[in-house]
């Protein structure tokens, strides 16, 4: 749930699309600044999002050699919040 979805993946000629999940969300980076702070509870439940998804990656063998705020898409607010991490321009298997 913490990682964006494949929708799609094709090829015509010599370009790749690769399409993605639409995330109605800001990248974590604008909702720290925008918020300033966040408590141990709310930062507590967002690492544990973020380390799921990566000892998932982990488990299938991917790198994701990315990660940053930037790269990490925040839905919602509070006990509701969800992060979904996104840009897998830079991973490696």
């Amino acid at each position: 749930p913490n990682i964006v979805r494949l929708v799609d993946f094709f090829q015509d000629g010599h370009s790749y699309f690769v399409v993605l999940e639409r995330l109605d969300g800001k990248q974590l980076f604008m909702k720290i600044v925008e918020r300033g702070h966040y408590s141990e509870a709310d930062a507590c439940r967002l690492v544990r999002q973020i380390c799921s998804a990566m000892a998932y990656f982990h488990s299938k063998g991917i790198a994701h050699r990315d990660l940053k705020p930037e790269n990490l898409i925040c839905i919602g607010d509070g006990d509701a919040a969800l992060v979904k991490l996104a840009d897998f321009s830079l991973s490696k298997n």
